[in-house]
């Protein structure tokens, strides 16, 4: 075993004895089945599909047991429930012949409408949106097995909310009736008679509490937590997929260190002067650890993970495909930066860096030069690179933030005033490593 294994390995085990501890109790009966596969699931919540999108799907079709696709969002205006579609490119989706659940999204105005006096108009307006969508994606040749409502009841409405899931399975017979479930639903005593019809639920384990102020820790998912949630869940008996995070969130501050606002798939907006604005992603290693965990010993009753969400190129703010793969496999992605010195004409040398790794990290990157035989004549840097030179000895310091997996950056140039014929290769790469 190598080294850089042996440090994965440990560090594996140290971060997920609590987790360990947490499913050894509770979760297995001495009946219980040996470990088995999980199932791979992959939300596709893009509102408009572009090509990116489509090249996902494809890339994504054969790990997918399933895809969970957005058709639109439901909210309120004027005292009266709204919708906006999204645009599911159907015929993408028939290529691979992938199951399909189409997947409903609700804001939490619709609490105002599962009243009494309104609950049979609302269920008829869901349904018929819902029924659309089902009957577009047949007719495109989508093979279709699922619907699923996306909605963030109260837990004090949980009752109102399963009248209305009762009258939408009434509608739609034929097909596989889900919908996603927070924790805070577990310990409620309504949470069993919400999903105990269900054809299965999605378990979300992640989510993001608003900061307070910029040095306020900021998490996704805590993943010591998740234990206890597959435990309270395992007990109900009812099949279930665990939702974990691909995704990242843009969070800005204002200038006096204030929680102003958060951006996650949309661009982010141009902020005033003044305003500090943090990125926040998923961790994959922690992540990675709960999939090997959960892959050893699966929960009673878990289906398997679903991936919120599936990985766009377009998508600034969310893994790439090789990130996740490795996670999905329960490996932590492998880090790792490539520097190469390019010499487009004599003297003139460029400083080019790739991320031949599996992930994009958020930290900066240090990059330490040396050059023998020549005087540095002049230098600049790019890409949001700063140059540090050493005034005593030929020696420079490049610092800048790491490039994204695939896309190769000019950091730098330098030009050097060196002796004719020139060393064959005047420029060293002395370190290259993260600036925690």
């Amino acid at each position: 075993m190598t080294r850089t294994k042996r440090i994965r390995l440990i560090r594996m085990i140290i971060g997920a004895a609590a987790f360990i501890v947490g499913l050894a109790v509770l979760l297995f009966s001495p009946e219980a089945p040996p470990p088995r596969p999980l199932n791979t699931a992959f939300y596709v919540w893009q509102l408009s599909w572009n090509d990116s999108v489509k090249k996902a799907v494809e890339q994504a079709s054969p790990s997918a047991h399933e895809f969970m696709v957005l058709i639109g969002e439901v909210g309120a205006k004027n005292g009266a429930l709204t919708y906006y579609s999204a645009q599911p490119d159907w015929p993408s989706l028939a290529k691979g012949q992938v199951p399909t659940t189409v997947v409903l999204r609700a804001s939490a105005a619709l609490g105002d409408f599962l009243t009494d006096e309104s609950l049979d108009r609302s269920s008829a307006y869901l349904a018929g949106i819902l029924k659309a969508a089902s009957t577009e994606a047949k007719e495109a040749g989508v093979r279709l097995t699922g619907v699923q409502f996306d909605y963030d009841s109260p837990t004090s409405k949980l009752p109102e909310y399963r009248q209305l899931l009762e009258r939408l399975r009434a509608e739609l017979p034929q097909l596989e009736m889900s919908i996603t479930v927070l924790p805070t639903w577990l310990k409620s005593w309504q949470f069993s008679k919400l999903v105990r019809d269900l054809s299965y639920y999605v378990l979300q384990v992640h989510s993001l509490e608003k900061p307070t102020t910029v040095d306020a820790p900021i998490v996704i998912c805590n993943t010591a937590k998740i234990p206890g949630y597959l435990r309270r869940a395992s007990l109900e008996g009812v099949p279930f997929y665990v939702a974990l995070p691909t995704y990242g969130y843009r969070v800005a501050f204002d200038a006096s260190g204030k929680f102003a606002a958060l951006s996650a798939e949309a661009p982010s907006p141009a902020w005033s002067p003044g305003f500090q604005v943090r990125t926040v992603m998923s961790d994959p290693n922690e992540i990675a650890e709960v999939v090997h965990l959960l892959r050893e010993a699966p929960p009673r009753e878990c289906l398997g993970i679903t991936w919120f969400r599936m990985p766009v190129a377009s998508d600034e703010l969310n893994w790439t495909w090789s990130t996740l793969e490795a996670v999905m496999s329960g490996d932590e992605p492998e880090v790792e930066f490539a520097v190469e010195v390019k010499t487009p004409n004599p003297g003139l040398y460029e400083i080019w860096i790739s991320n031949i790794g599996e992930a994009n990290v958020l930290e900066q990157l240090r990059i330490d030069l040396e050059w023998d035989g020549g005087e540095l004549a002049a230098h600049d840097s790019m890409r949001g690179f700063k140059a540090t030179k050493d005034s005593r000895s030929p020696k420079m310091v490049l610092s800048g933030p790491a490039p994204k997996t695939g896309v190769p950056i000019q950091a730098a140039w330098l030009r050097l005033t060196i002796a004719d014929p020139p060393p064959e290769n005047p420029i060293r790469v002395t370190r290259v490593e993260i600036i925690k």
